[in-house]
């Protein structure tokens, strides 16, 4: 015998679901990424190429004697060719390139580099054309070469021009002393040699006729000396402070070496086209991953039969197949061997084995919203019970919205409204026979201005036990629990409940609110029926809430597909009209 009790309980969220979830909207995903990465193609091609040229400089720093320190040399190094890099991408630098090379336009898309731990940089200049990228690059190392050397060398310009005057000052007043010293010691001897005979007559030396011609005007001449020599002396003080100008110029100024020139590339660096699209595509599926699981989180509708056994405590009891309700005649009279009339089948099985110990004799099939198909559930639900051989009457208690009449073509003027007030003898006259003998149909009739309190009252309850003693099964169809009370006050009346919800589409909470109604008036509630189930798009499918026939036949009768077989349904017939394949593949 089956084993009804509850399954065991799973995460209502896992791994499997993920994947199925994934699975099942894996043409959403692929789309997306199909679209993006077309897009990305697209809008690729139509850019225009963009090419790239570089180059690599060498800073080479000229370093003075004061430089001991390696971790000063390196964050002097670092500051030094980021410093460079600002300096090279400025505006007038460039349009001076550009002019130096007659170009019609500026390129500013120039990116310098620096080369870590190196005193290496690399410029790169991107254009639309390779040449003049390549051509800008090597030009812009020129230019910034020159540049660098005249800020350099102005930094000594002041000083150096500061101590050339002070020198050329120095040498004319040097200049100056010195004629005016010769120009007195010229006419100092001219006199020694006019007053003295000696002197004339050539009997004195020249170093005799000098001392006697500097004691003539000793004292000017001792003046001229003196200041002769302090301008001699501060001229050789400010000539050493000018070559150590000089010394620290050469020292302290840095070179800009080209160490390898720029070339015209022969690819553009974008856009590249393959990287863009795959780029595109991966973003394009994990934004579809991203919709696709934030709608399933947003949706609150029941999308799995262990979340129903876990939230309501209550079992799936069956599962439909999904079909067109709308097609005829019930399923399970226009196709008997269909895969949605055998769920029919497993349900009825179902809820045999679920009344063992309480006899069941009434059986209430209600939702908690209209969208859920609890009619048509119903109406298949009493069909293939009637097929078994049992004797049963399918009741139309939603006296607001009765469909079964219009399923089934039947007569409905007269009906269950009617047996409130008429005489309980006129039950026969009300109960309309179906194509099935064993099936018969108490449509709901008029339409009663208080449809509750009828429901709810004991003449309810006398009518049920009239038609009990006409069947061996009721199969009774009332409105969803949650639009009116219909279902939550005649619950009490019958035997079990069945409460029916659609996959997709019934909402969690309404299915809670339902269950805590019908458990406020006592209601025996038998199970859940999930209706809608699409085996092609749903993995619980093949769980354990349903049973299947050993062979899958089609609306046709032909053999389509093994199936397992659950367990056999009493009263079913065995199928013997075709033969089942020699090598049987089951799964």
């Amino acid at each position: 015998m089956e084993d009804f009790a509850e399954p065991v309980q799973q995460p209502s969220t896992d791994l499997r679901q993920y994947l199925w979830l994934l699975w099942q909207w894996g043409w959403f995903i692929a789309l997306a990424g199909v679209l993006a990465a077309s897009g990305s193609l697209i809008l690729s091609l139509l850019q225009t190429p963009i090419y790239a040229a570089s180059t690599t400089i060498l800073v080479n720093e000229a370093r003075s004697g004061q430089y001991y320190d390696s971790t000063a040399i390196i964050l002097t190094n670092e500051k030094l060719t980021r410093t460079y890099a600002e300096m090279m991408t400025k505006r007038p630098l460039l349009v001076k390139v550009a002019q130096k090379l007659n170009l019609p336009y500026v390129i500013d898309t120039v990116k310098v580099t620096p080369v870590r731990d190196t005193q290496l940089m690399q410029v790169t200049v991107e254009d639309i054309n390779p040449v003049y990228a390549s051509d800008f690059a090597n030009e812009l190392v020129n230019a910034f070469a020159e540049q660098l050397q005249e800020m350099q060398i102005s930094r000594f310009k002041a000083s150096k021009e500061n101590l050339q005057n002070q020198l050329s000052y120095l040498e004319q007043q040097i200049q100056e002393n010195s004629s005016a010293l010769e120009k007195i010691l010229q006419e100092n001897i001219s006199e020694v040699k006019r007053t003295n005979p000696d002197a004339a007559n050539g009997t004195l030396s020249n170093a005799t006729i000098e001392n006697l011609a500097r004691q003539i005007n000793q004292a000017e001449i001792d003046r001229l000396e003196t200041r002769l020599a302090q301008y001699r002396q501060i001229y050789a003080s400010v000539l050493a402070s000018y070559e150590q100008i000089r010394l620290a110029e050469a020292q302290n100024i840095t070179s800009i070496i080209q160490v390898e020139p720029a070339t015209p590339p022969d690819k553009p660096v974008r856009p590249q086209t393959l990287r863009n699209t795959a780029i595109a595509a991966l973003v394009g599926i994990f934004l579809a991953i991203g919709i696709v699981f934030a709608l399933d989180f947003l949706d609150d509708t029941i999308k799995s039969p262990d979340w129903i056994t876990t939230q309501t405590k209550l079992p799936v009891i069956g599962t439909i197949h999904t079909f067109d309700p709308n097609a005829g005649d019930p399923v399970a009279l226009s196709s008997p061997r269909s895969p949605v009339t055998e769920s029919f089948r497993s349900l009825r099985t179902n809820v045999r084995y679920a009344s063992v110990d309480h006899p069941l004799r009434v059986l209430l099939v209600t939702s908690p919203t209209p969208e859920d198909g609890k009619t048509t559930v119903a109406i298949n639900l009493a069909v293939v019970i009637a097929q078994s051989g049992n004797r049963s009457v399918l009741i139309d208690a939603d006296l607001r919205r009765p469909r079964i009449h219009k399923v089934l073509g039947l007569d409905n003027r007269q009906g269950l409204s009617g047996l409130f007030i008429q005489n309980p003898t006129m039950l026969k006259s009300a109960l309309q026979q179906t194509r099935l003998e064993t099936l018969k149909v108490l449509p709901s009739g008029g339409t009663p201005p208080t449809p509750s309190e009828l429901l709810g009252s004991r003449k309810m309850k006398e009518i049920l036990d009239s038609v009990a003693s006409e069947s061996e099964m009721i199969v009774v169809d009332t409105p969803p629990v949650l639009s009116v009370t219909d279902a939550a006050v005649l619950s009490p009346l019958v035997d079990g409940v069945l409460l029916v919800v659609k996959m997709g589409t019934t909402k969690q909470s309404a299915l809670l609110q339902a269950v805590e109604q019908l458990q406020q008036v006592n209601a025996r509630i038998l199970g859940v029926v999930i209706n809608g189930i699409n085996p092609k798009k749903s993995h619980y499918y093949y769980r354990n809430y349903g049973y299947y026939q050993y062979y899958y036949y089609g609306d046709n009768g032909n053999l389509k597909k093994k199936r397992k077989t659950a367990i056999s349904e009493p009263g079913s017939q065995p199928v013997t009209s075709i033969n089942p394949p020699s090598k049987p593949t089951s799964r």
